[in-house]
């Protein structure tokens, strides 16, 4: 049988002996301990919320050794849950990227430009609510991020944790040309570039480094979503 709790022992020769039965411990909770498990129990809600593209996207992330997607998203929470205020909960978004060598003829113009990133209604309304997503090159996990291990946390009292920080190859693309039309019935997005063979990728990330009295970290808000070129089929289809 396993009781929780604590209990007291004392030594007699070799062997040791419980001076009662554990009990559950009733200590008093410091204002500060309250403070972080609420933390916790925010951060837990906001992820069981996560829904969509948005969760789709969570979950497709590549994890360092021993995490899963949900310890980085409570992690990036608690580090900056005001960023968690409004998420988008829309699903069927497509983040698509064509090349044309000829170019592409929209709302009866022509443009040069080879690339064209396309968002359609609901990846509209995804990109609107997420205020401030970046774009940058890159198609892959690799090319966009990478994982380094700055060694073990030693929390006193407390087993030793690995720490990790996700850093970001930081080349914002803008938005290059963007161009409004009506396709099938929706109001899509078509944003032009001149030369990205290597995709584009939408995300959105804080990162600092350490400081005298803090240590270097991360928070990931909106994951990536990677858009790799794609041949241009002919028409855009929402």
């Amino acid at each position: 049988m396993r009781i929780p709790g604590v209990v007291d022992v004392y030594q007699v020769g070799d062997a040791w002996v419980a001076r009662s039965w554990p009990k559950v411990q009733n200590q008093p909770n410091s204002a500060a301990q309250l403070l972080w498990r609420k933390k916790f129990r925010d951060a837990h809600k906001a992820v069981s919320s996560f829904r969509g593209t948005y969760l789709d996207a969570w979950r497709g992330i590549q994890c360092p050794p021993g995490k899963m997607w949900i310890d980085v998203a409570i992690h990036s929470h608690l580090m900056m849950p005001e960023q968690f205020d409004n998420i988008p909960t829309v699903s069927g978004c497509k983040f698509e990227l064509y090349y044309s060598a000829s170019g592409f003829d929209l709302i009866g113009l022509h443009f040069a430009q080879k690339y064209a990133w396309f968002f359609n209604e609901n990846a509209k309304a995804y990109y609107t609510i997420g205020y401030g997503l970046w774009n940058t090159y890159g198609s892959t996990w690799p090319t966009v991020f990478k994982w380094a291990d700055l060694g073990f946390i030693c929390p006193n009292g407390k087993r030793p944790k690995k720490h990790w920080k996700l850093t970001y190859k930081y080349d914002n693309k803008g938005t290059g040309v963007r161009v409004e039309a009506e396709i099938s019935g929706q109001t899509c997005w078509i944003l032009l570039y001149d030369n990205i063979p290597d995709g584009l990728t939408l995300l959105k990330m804080y990162g600092w480094p350490s400081a005298p009295e803090t240590r270097a970290d991360y928070a990931l808000i909106y994951p990536p979503i990677f858009a790799p070129v794609r041949p241009w089929p002919g028409a855009f289809v929402p």
